[in-house]
């Protein structure tokens, strides 16, 4: 996690009872995350997308089909950088001159539990506005994916 001086605008981790047995690493939550975002996300990131893009805010779009299977360090995925990973989590960032986030996508060692974990601190005045904007989106968003991905 880079190292910040405040305190993040949004943090808050999610975790959810795997039921899927084929889901037995932290490479197989990575794929479940990247491809079970539900259409509503999709169409509500779009939009998103479209309002904050030319205010320098970071944007991209992503298809399942570029999901990296085993991802490393520096593969790219839609608006997400890898920018650390081990056996047991991968951990992947946005930053541009507004905000600096992480996601965290770990799984636990008995491959039970998976956990999301969001850290995203503003850097100027027009990221802690867009952060606070979407905050309780982001929780309910966070929530849902962490309980579709156990499921995938």
């Amino acid at each position: 996690m880079a190292k910040h001086n405040a305190e993040p605008k949004i943090y808050d981790s999610h975790r959810a009872k795997i039921t899927n047995p084929d889901m037995v690493d932290v490479d197989d939550v990575f794929v479940a995350f990247f491809s079970t975002t539900p259409a509503w996300v999709g169409a509500l990131m779009r939009i998103r997308n479209s309002l904050v893009g030319r205010f320098g805010f970071e944007v991209g779009e992503r298809e399942s089909s570029s999901v990296p299977e085993h991802p490393t360090v520096g593969d790219r995925i839609g608006v997400f950088t890898v920018v650390a990973r081990t056996d047991s989590e991968i951990l992947l960032a946005v930053q541009d001159k507004h905000f600096d986030m992480r996601l965290s996508i770990a799984l636990d060692p008995g491959a039970e539990f998976l956990a999301l974990t969001t850290a995203a601190y503003p850097q100027d005045k027009m990221g802690h506005v867009y952060l606070s904007a979407i905050k309780p989106a982001h929780n309910l968003i966070a929530a849902k994916m962490a309980e579709r991905c156990a499921r995938r």
